[in-house]
């Protein structure tokens, strides 16, 4: 995940060294739950509480910067909230199912789909 991209495009070194940052963070943050050095248990208990305060900030993190630049644009809060947060948070969905599509994971992809919808 941290690793430099020697054989990509210029593109994607410039987005690498822009985003390794939050790379680090969640590569060290985030401990390997398959590595079986330690009690799978304990990492599995420190990953799913690392987790859940990751989705915690990042969801503080969105909400206060659509707050801003709705209050910079003179944009109603409620037409953000309805419109570019539901984006936002539908984007990792579609991203994952068309993931599994590619992989021919039709199954999957629907499940998520359906899923997604019901539970956003």
């Amino acid at each position: 995940m941290i690793h430099y991209p020697s054989e990509g495009s210029l593109l994607k070194k410039l987005v690498h060294f822009i985003l390794l940052p939050i790379k680090a963070f969640i590569h060290f943050g985030i401990p390997d739950v398959r590595m079986t050095s330690v009690t799978p248990f304990g990492k599995a208990v420190v990953s799913a509480i690392l987790s859940v305060l990751f989705l915690i900030g990042g969801s503080y993190i969105m909400v206060e910067s659509l707050d801003a630049l709705a209050h910079d644009l003179r944009i109603p809060e409620s037409v953000m909230g309805a419109t570019f947060s539901a984006a936002g948070t539908s984007l990792p969905n579609y991203i994952a199912s068309q993931m599994a599509a590619r992989q021919g994971l039709g199954n999957m992809a629907i499940s998520n789909v359906f899923g997604s919808n019901t539970f956003n």
